[in-house]
């Protein structure tokens, strides 16, 4: 499998004196297999896109400045995940030192 991870700018949005630029992390994937046997030949592939927002660029004359686009379903998964792991890992502790 070949995985692919870049950061993309999109197309400049002209608005009042404004030009808003969207930045994305993009992550692609793709793979590939063929077969060849004495009576089958054969293929099959197949591909995943995801894009992440990061944030949008404003930019007004010379100035320019990146407002970011939080995760807060990203954010409140990557912490649900680490009590997973912590907790475990702290009770086994726990049970280990009651024993002694």
């Amino acid at each position: 499998m070949n995985v692919q991870t870049e950061i993309v700018r999109g197309d400049v949005i002209s608005a009042e004196g404004y030009e808003l630029i969207p930045v994305v992390q993009q992550t692609c994937g793709r793979w590939q297999k063929a077969t060849i046997g004495t009576h089958f030949h054969g293929a099959s592939g197949g591909g995943f896109l995801h894009l992440r927002p990061l944030g949008l660029i404003v930019q007004q004359g010379e100035k320019e400045h990146m407002i970011p686009i939080p995760d807060p379903t990203r954010q409140m998964l990557l912490g649900i995940v680490l009590a997973a792991i912590a907790v475990p890992v702290l009770l086994l502790i726990g049970v280990q030192l009651a024993r002694k």
